[in-house]
């Protein structure tokens, strides 16, 4: 499914695709739900927070991929993808957010998403 959403594994699609998700967490879709996702980025409980994410994945889990997943022979269908991709792809956006937020934690004493609209913007390194 990630080729399907980043294209073929080269470093060009997945420097666009991280870039698209940058911004969807920056300006788009994410953008008010980052403080619900950094919520819980104490470096000092870890076993709460990844409790906490964990659960909030295992909802994912119950609500879509345990359903009947509808096959065209050994492919999966076109509707189960255009479920699948937007949860997909929200999850590695949760994913880097909140793995960005405790490495600034464990490096730098604070997350880095902390203020009305945070102390800097999310970086994405120059290759």
């Amino acid at each position: 499914m990630i080729d399907k959403l980043a294209g073929e594994d080269t470093p060009e699609n997945l420097d666009k695709w991280t870039r698209k998700i940058v911004e969807e967490i920056e300006h788009g879709p994410y953008a008010d739900s980052l403080p619900e996702w950094v919520s819980c980025t104490d470096v000092n409980k870890p076993l709460e927070c990844a409790t906490r994410w964990v659960e909030d994945s295992n909802a994912h889990v119950c609500r879509f991929a345990l359903n009947p997943v509808p096959k065209n022979d050994t492919e999966l269908s076109s509707e189960y993808y255009a479920g699948a991709a937007p949860i997909i792809q929200q999850q590695i956006a949760k994913g880097g957010v909140r793995l960005a937020a405790m490495l600034n934690g464990i490096f730098v004493g604070f997350s880095g998403f902390e203020g009305p609209r945070y102390l800097s913007p999310l970086l994405v390194q120059e290759p």
